[in-house]
């Protein structure tokens, strides 16, 4: 028998993961990058466009360009990142770009300004999906490793990235 036929996904291994005071931790933190990713791109597109129309498609694309280079670097030294900073320091080191990236979005004037705020995707993309996987790697009980994996990405970027759609539509409409 294979193994997927004797320990099939249920929700009471949902159960089981969430009582372990670890992973609802690490669970409620991916949760929040969720919310802090659910706002990127559609609200800055529409912004961008509103404040520069003529010009959004051109930033926007080399926005996404930048964001990209850096991304791809962040995979390639990430292992070396988390071992300096450590897993925790990581995590700080996370919600700091994600601030100082929101931040710049807001009080800088300019939309062609914003190219540099990209260049934290490095932190906000690719060192955060390495440290996920490793944590999950690192917390999961023996033989989840892969089923927390799959779960940390559905709530960082389903869950987490909905419910910001939800709270703000709830807002606008409020």
């Amino acid at each position: 028998k294979s193994t997927e036929e004797e320990h099939p996904f249920d929700l009471k291994t949902l159960v089981l993961l969430l009582k372990n005071i670890e992973v609802a931790i690490f669970l409620s933190i991916t949760f929040l990058w969720g919310m802090c990713f659910g706002c990127f791109h559609p609200y800055l597109a529409l912004f961008i466009d509103e404040i520069d129309p003529c010009q959004s498609r051109t930033i926007i694309g080399r926005m996404f360009l930048i964001a990209s280079i850096s991304e791809v670097t962040a995979f390639y030294c990430a292992r070396r990142v988390i071992n300096f900073f450590g897993p925790n320091g990581s995590t700080i080191v996370i919600f700091l770009a994600f601030a100082l990236r929101f931040s710049g979005y807001y009080f800088l004037p300019q939309p062609n300004y914003y190219l540099p705020m990209e260049t934290m995707h490095f932190f906000n993309f690719g060192i955060l999906y390495v440290l996920i996987a490793q944590k999950a790697d690192l917390i999961a009980p023996p033989g989840m490793s892969s089923t927390l994996q799959g779960v940390a990405h559905g709530v960082i970027h389903g869950l987490g990235t909905i419910l910001f759609f939800f709270a703000k539509s709830y807002t606008i409409s409020s």
